[in-house]
């Protein structure tokens, strides 16, 4: 920023007040523009990402994965009675979730399989949407993080992008095993670990 505004020192006031408002003008610029472009990149980074949302239930998927899977684990979740029974002791009309593969570390989220081999350096350079994790998995074993949204706007209800835009955090509720092959749930739970990116924000999407 010193260095911008070195720059622009011929063009800027010599002194006074003209001086301190065209330096605010430029810092004021300069955060208008850093955070629209972060907002402009967030919504093109969600236009790349497969998102279903129905009945409040938002899915995004972390790995890449068709609309109609994930119009189809939907379909698995609202049947499941388990997965309802716990939907409705949780009392909340909007759930956050995130679909990957079951073999997936994704510490984020608290999924964590301790001892499983992560990619790095080329591996992970060329398959960037595995989160470093192997593109070798089976398609059919998927594990649905469910999350409680910490929302922006909470006067009107949102789900899909929309919903995912205006979400700053998470809580953690419920782990859900799937299997796409048998079309069931495997097991509900109440979300078992902690992330390891407890108080350090990072993307959610």
């Amino acid at each position: 920023m010193a260095h911008v505004v070195a720059d622009l020192n011929p063009f800027l006031p010599t002194g006074g007040w003209r001086r301190i408002a065209a330096l605010l003008v430029i810092y004021a610029s300069f955060v208008t523009a850093s955070v629209a472009g972060g907002w402009w990149v967030k919504h093109r980074v969600l236009d790349q990402v497969t998102i279903h949302a129905a009945d409040g239930l938002t899915l995004i998927a972390l790995a890449p994965t068709s609309a109609e899977t994930m119009m189809e684990i939907q379909t698995i979740l609202d049947s499941d009675p388990d997965f309802r029974r716990e939907r409705e002791r949780l009392g909340l009309s909007t759930l956050l979730s995130y679909v990957a593969p079951r073999e997936w570390n994704v510490p984020e989220f608290g999924l964590r399989r301790p001892g499983e081999h992560r990619q790095s350096g080329l591996a992970e350079l060329f398959h960037p949407s595995t989160h470093g994790n192997s593109i070798e998995l089976d398609p059919y074993q998927l594990v649905v993080a469910v999350m409680e949204p910490i929302v922006i706007d909470t006067t009107t209800r949102a789900e899909g992008k929309e919903l995912v835009m205006r979400t700053l955090g998470y809580v953690p509720k419920l782990k859900v095993v799937l299997d796409l092959g048998k079309g069931s749930v495997t097991s509900v739970s109440d979300e078992p670990y902690e992330s390891q990116w407890k108080g350090i924000p990072v993307p959610i999407y």
